[in-house]
């Protein structure tokens, strides 16, 4: 392959050499170079393979006065600077030595590529070779840079970097400053498509202010949320105040009205009424705030179609996550018409273009069944959400159950990670909806806040233990003969005291490849429930349990040791207790469980060699458990009120 290069380029240059053109002897020197400096003299077949700054070569005989000598004919045709000059009424159009001034590698790229060789380009060299090229009129090179950042900025696997992203401003600024069309368009549209990527680098405050401007109007702006837009533009705000740039426009006003492209009826409650209104008041007036309190108090029934417009979320094709958390006037209603495509909506009439489209939309739950959406799928109406993974609805209590799955369903299958903290709207059997609509689903956080609650005073008064439905229309029963194939990894059930047992053991027919679970302040829990469980999920590693009914028989599943042989919900289903072995879990919390036999906690302390977390804060621990425990991974140890001695506690250390 080198070779066959290798004889090709050599037969261009016995080509060019060989004809009737007329030579001319460029001398190109590097800007402000000194007369006596190293030069070299190069005719036209070293033009090709000649290179500046060789490995071979010391930077000290890097020449910075070259003597090129190329065809007339060759500069005329490929660039209107030489062909104007060669061409016209100047003394050079007879002269056969011209000098020129420019960067010597970035000349020489140009002269090669003249001359057949490709250009290689990178965003190290894109500014320079650019300039270059629309100096001299090399309109092919021009056509190539063009090109060229279609095919890189059209990838999404981008990997960033504030290197990268400063490159990517210069770049901006030159086609800024020199007006350049498709810098301008293809640009500003990769950093308004990655903009949730670029604001996570110190080098976003370094956006101009046009091109921040441009990406916040930009229809393909794509964030996590609307508070971290809002959060990017006032930290841009708060960095750039001294900036000159930023005190060169009219009035500081008006760099602030990239602050009312905010939508501010989809920022939590709490963020306006902090941040928003502590540093920037002006920018929340009275009527802005009394119009989102009434929208807030408002069930969206009498929302006019324009209204909408005011709360769509922005998402689009490339969106991978959607934050919500703490909107709580988001609703299905506002989901359902934000997967629209903008521009459906008529406001200059108040009508749709498709009205009978979005009324299907933003209708009730039950006109989304049948053939309606498919038909919507295939007429391009709806933003296609294949790269969604992650949806966060924590706080937002007017979300349905029905809703959210169907939305899930129908516009964005691919979420693998799922958030509804303090929703207690959504109820633990949406488990197994969300498993169907979302297959690939491996996250899911439906967990209630119980935080102000006081571990040392909270008790389990009364737990019983439920017997599974014998009735075979039981959807449990269901599940546990016919298991759905799940991916589900991570589950966070803190704080739900409305699960009992056959939830548990639903879930454990759901998935069997939980790894990390946290049922904390779970009190419906039985430990038979618990340990039957454990189990179930042999891939368990990360295990919170605290203020539960955790006991003996969890203890006896973790040790593997099928001494519940009489628990009725197993027998009933024939469950077995799989072999579990105590090392693989890693992480532990039996906060607040004082129902562990210290004889039990001994015995799993012994084997317990993998821990590298664990806390018994408020339990009856006493020495002889710690004395028990053989590993050496322990990283973290709370054992907060408990009566372990402080002379023990010293040595375990």
């Amino acid at each position: 392959m080198a070779s066959s290069l290798k004889n090709l380029v050599t037969e261009n240059a016995e080509k060019s050499f060989n004809t009737d053109d007329d030579i001319v002897i460029l001398e190109v020197r590097s800007p402000d170079v000194d007369l006596q400096v190293n030069n070299t003299d190069l005719q036209v077949p070293e033009i090709y393979a000649w290179k500046l700054q060789a490995s071979d070569m010391p930077l000290s005989q890097t020449p910075e006065i070259i003597k090129i000598h190329v065809h007339r004919h060759r500069l005329m045709e490929h660039s209107t600077y030489f062909q104007s000059l060669f061409g016209g009424s100047f003394k050079e159009s007879s002269s056969d030595y011209i000098v020129i001034q420019w960067d010597l590698p970035t000349f020489v790229a140009l002269l090669q590529f003249i001359y057949g060789v490709a250009l290689n380009l990178s965003f190290t060299n894109f500014v320079p070779l650019l300039e270059g090229a629309l100096f001299f009129g090399v309109n092919n090179v021009i056509m190539e840079c063009k090109n060229w950042s279609i095919q890189n900025l059209s990838s999404k696997k981008t990997k960033f970097s504030e290197v990268f992203l400063r490159q990517l401003i210069d770049v901006w600024n030159f086609g800024a400053d020199n007006g350049i069309h498709f810098i301008l368009e293809l640009y500003t549209d990769f950093f308004a498509m990655n903009f949730a990527a670029v604001l996570q680098y110190n080098s976003f405050v370094a956006l101009p202010y046009a091109l921040l401007n441009a990406c916040i109007s930009h229809p393909l702006l794509t964030v996590d949320s609307e508070r971290q837009l809002c959060e990017a533009i006032l930290n841009w705000l708060a960095s750039n105040k001294q900036c000159s740039e930023f005190n060169s426009h009219e009035t500081l006003d008006n760099c602030f009205q990239i602050l009312e492209k905010v939508r501010v009826g989809l920022l939590p409650l709490e963020f306006i009424l902090g941040r928003l209104w502590r540093d920037y008041p002006s920018m929340v007036t009275a009527l802005q705030a009394s119009v989102m309190f009434d929208q807030i108090s408002h069930n969206y029934s009498d929302i006019q179609f324009e209204d909408l417009e005011l709360f769509r979320l922005r998402l689009t094709q490339y969106s991978e996550k959607l934050d919500l958390a703490g909107c709580q006037q988001v609703t299905g209603k506002i989901l359902f018409f934000s997967s629209l495509r903008t521009g459906m909506v008529d406001t200059r009439s108040s009508s749709l273009v498709s009205s009978e489209a979005l009324k299907r939309l933003v209708g009730t739950r039950q006109t989304f069944e049948g053939v309606r959406w498919p038909v919507l799928q295939q007429s391009h109406l709806v933003t296609s959400l294949s790269n969604l993974q992650e949806v966060n609805i924590s706080h937002c209590w007017r979300f349905q159950e029905d809703d959210i799955i169907d939305w899930l369903q129908l516009l964005s299958p691919s979420v693998r990670i799922f958030k509804s903290k303090c929703c207690s709207q959504l109820k633990v059997s949406i488990l197994d909806k969300l498993s169907q609509a979302c297959p690939l689903i491996e996250e899911v956080d439906l967990s209630v806040d119980i935080s102000p609650v006081a571990a040392c005073k909270v008790s389990v008064l009364h737990v019983s233990c439920e017997a599974y439905p014998s009735h075979r229309s039981s959807a449990n029963w269901v599940l546990l003969h016919k298991p759905i194939s799940c991916n589900l990894t991570r589950l966070s059930l803190k704080g739900r005291t409305d699960i009992r047992d056959n939830d548990l053991m639903t879930i454990a027919a759901l998935s069997h490849l939980i790894s990390v679970l946290n049922i904390d302040g779970c009190t419906s829990l039985t430990d038979r429930g618990i340990s039957c469980f454990l189990s179930s999920c042999t891939q368990l590693h990360s295990l919170h349990a605290a203020l539960t009914s955790f006991g003996q028989h969890s203890i006896t599943a973790l040790l593997s040791i099928s001494s519940n042989n009489d628990n009725p919900i197993m027998l009933e289903h024939d469950f077995s207790l799989s072999l579990h072995s105590s090392s693989s879990l890693v992480e532990l919390d039996l906060g607040g469980c004082n129902d562990i036999d210290q004889a039990f906690l001994i015995n799993y302390m012994a084997c317990a060699s993998s821990l590298s977390c664990l806390s018994l804060r408020h339990t009856n621990l006493g020495d002889e458990p710690l004395y028990a425990f053989k590993g050496n991974s322990l990283k973290e140890l709370d054992i907060c009120e408990t009566s372990a001695s402080i002379q023990r506690h010293k040595s375990f250390i």
